[in-house]
């Protein structure tokens, strides 16, 4: 089965969820080409196939890199946060539960942040989402804490020396405290960095 996304276009990433509440799973895709850059939803129907694409954003002026869905108003309704490598912004969408979403949020990051991957949990323990950012340029782990309202605080960085070239994350409790840890992979030097989440504030961490 084939779903075409438009010829000459690059879709860097693709995320599944239900979007519009019908039990069914659709999944959302950012694709990139020459002229613009594009944020299309697929419908599922259940039963394999999928509805005619709809576009949810359509950015003449912007690079959409790494995104996540979920639900970060608690309204029980899937979000979408993405990021914006060329204006160096977190951009959310609420979802309206029914496959439309509001107006677009911007939260600026740093000016020389480029994720190239990020997840969405709750770091702090105040049942609030919050993000994670692997920065390669900046060598570094942002993480931006969560309001519940789809609103988020400033980025805090957390380096994890100069030349790691920090590339793909993701969470889980690796000391079982009851706290998410971040597992990185670098590229340039080959390994795998552990940051221990140790206080309930995203104050700190360490790293081993």
């Amino acid at each position: 089965m084939t779903l075409s996304i438009g010829n000459d276009s690059i879709s860097p990433s693709v995320v599944v969820g239900d979007f519009n509440n019908d039990q069914r799973l659709d999944f959302v895709v950012v694709v990139v080409d020459v002229s613009q850059n594009n944020i299309y939803l697929f419908l599922g129907n259940g039963n394999s196939t999928f509805q005619r694409k709809t576009t949810l954003s359509t950015e003449y002026r912007s690079v959409f890199g790494s995104f996540v869905a979920a639900d970060f108003n608690n309204d029980d309704y899937l979000d979408i946060a993405i990021f914006d490598l060329l204006n160096h912004e977190l951009d959310i969408f609420l979802g309206n539960g029914d496959a439309s979403f509001r107006p677009m949020l911007t939260f600026t990051t740093g000016h020389y942040n480029s994720p190239k991957s990020m997840v969405a949990v709750d770091f702090n323990g105040d049942q609030y989402l919050d993000i994670a950012f692997a920065n390669d340029y900046t060598a570094d782990i942002g993480i931006m804490v969560g309001n519940g309202n789809g609103t988020f605080r400033a980025e805090i960085h957390f380096s994890i020396g100069n030349d790691s070239t920090p590339r793909m994350l993701t969470v889980g409790d690796f000391n079982n405290d009851g706290r998410s840890d971040i597992i990185v992979a670098t590229h340039l030097t080959g390994q795998l960095l552990i940051l221990w989440n140790t206080c309930e504030c995203c104050s700190s961490t360490n790293t081993d």
